[in-house]
């Protein structure tokens, strides 16, 4: 009996899954469908506010300068700046990643990476490395990656940097 019981749990669960992948596979398809159209997919939620569209890949070269222009202030300017780009061409998005190294005293480090974030809702800190030479250092070496998750404009035409 007992195991007839558990037999049954198991069943339903199965079924209760498969019915939450059906879905979410709808959301997905309903979301492909928005992007090959051009219009922004929602991606979050939080605290009933609206939601959060990611920009266009179109914009990229804009949100770029507003990061520069944030890494130019109070002579964070890195030595160098590399840029990669990801396509994620089924999920219809490219993510644009900085990847660089400032010097800077260590409490200004959360004061860059904040200004950072705050050049695009799209922007978020990928990776953080915070090291210094020696222990009692007031500067730091920050190898920071910063990405930019964009919405392709044409889901069947690559994005080119």
């Amino acid at each position: 009996m007992a195991v007839a019981i558990a037999v049954l749990g198991l069943v339903a669960s199965v079924a209760v899954t498969v019915l939450r992948l059906r879905h979410v596979g709808t959301e997905l398809a309903a979301a492909r469908a928005g992007a090959l159209h051009g219009t922004p997919v929602e991606v979050a939620v939080a605290d009933g506010r609206e939601p959060l569209p990611l920009p266009s890949a179109a914009r990229r070269f804009e949100i770029t300068q507003r990061i520069l222009e944030e890494l130019q202030d109070k002579s964070f300017a890195p030595e160098q700046i590399r840029f990669k780009f990801e396509h994620v061409a089924e999920a219809g998005v490219t993510r644009q990643v900085a990847v660089f190294t400032v010097r800077t005293r260590w409490d200004e480090v959360a004061r860059l990476l904040g200004r950072l974030q705050a050049a695009d809702r799209s922007a978020y800190i990928a990776r953080l490395r915070v090291a210094r030479e020696s222990v009692g250092d007031a500067m730091v070496d920050a190898d920071i990656q910063l990405a930019v998750a964009l919405l392709d404009d044409n889901a069947a035409v690559q994005v080119a940097p």
